[in-house]
């Protein structure tokens, strides 16, 4: 994902969903709110971006380098 590239709600929750991480990750299992933190940040960084989800950030981010062209 290009630096400040931000995504829609719900291109979010495709990716959550698409990686089951809705279901893994379970506050129950955790003590404290820095681990479950810590343990969500992990699973989304380690989750793989929804195909669609990927062809519309290369599609919108060739249109602006196209655009910001002299």
């Amino acid at each position: 994902m290009p630096d400040g590239f931000a995504t829609r709600a719900d291109a979010c929750w495709l990716l959550l969903d698409e990686n089951g991480l809705p279901d893994t990750l379970n506050t129950q299992q955790d003590n404290t709110l820095p681990e479950v933190g810590s343990r969500a940040r992990s699973l989304v960084h380690g989750a793989v971006v929804p195909g669609a989800v990927a062809a519309a950030i290369e599609l919108l981010s060739l249109g602006n380098c196209l655009s910001a062209s002299p």
